[in-house]
């Protein structure tokens, strides 16, 4: 049986039967800290990709964030290796919430298996997170503990 491969006007590439880690967040700037959730992602749960999607712009966050291609350019400096892409793909769809881009994906990548990878130091905030339980019923979460950050994130709601 041949695999159906989906293709977004971006490098992101899927097809039916993949694992692939959508790992969001402004990466402003990115920092090993951010290299080192994605590599434990990646490895842990034995993903086939993992995605890192730029936002435009972190609803939670006051401060405007720099332009998305040299966030974009800094984060392929951090990605390594062919199964990690750095994709634009919030600022493509106009999507303002992490909600928006799963239902996106999803609708048009049927029979992809889409894991949501975030760091323990956002669990804490999840529950601000828009349609937040609407992302834990649609998705897996996998959440990827980052030094200084283990016991706040778990005493969120």
């Amino acid at each position: 049986m041949s695999k159906i491969h989906f293709r977004f006007r971006g490098k992101e590439r899927a097809a039916r039967g993949l694992t692939i880690g959508l790992y969001g967040g402004t990466f402003d700037p990115p920092h090993e800290g951010h290299a080192h959730v994605a590599h434990s992602a990646l490895v842990a749960a034995g993903l086939d990709q993992i995605w890192w999607l730029v936002s435009p712009q972190n609803p939670l966050k006051r401060r405007e964030a720099a332009p998305v291609e040299d966030r974009m350019q800094a984060a392929r400096r951090l990605a390594r290796g062919s199964k990690m892409v750095v994709s634009d793909l919030e600022a493509r769809i106009a999507a303002r919430f992490t909600i928006q881009t799963i239902e996106h994906l999803k609708a048009r990548a049927p029979g992809v298996r889409f894991v949501l990878v975030i760091g323990g130091d956002s669990l804490d905030s999840l529950h601000r997170w828009r349609r937040w339980p609407d992302i834990a019923r649609k998705v897996p979460i996998l959440i990827v503990s980052r030094p200084g950050f283990g016991l706040k994130g778990r005493l969120g709601p």
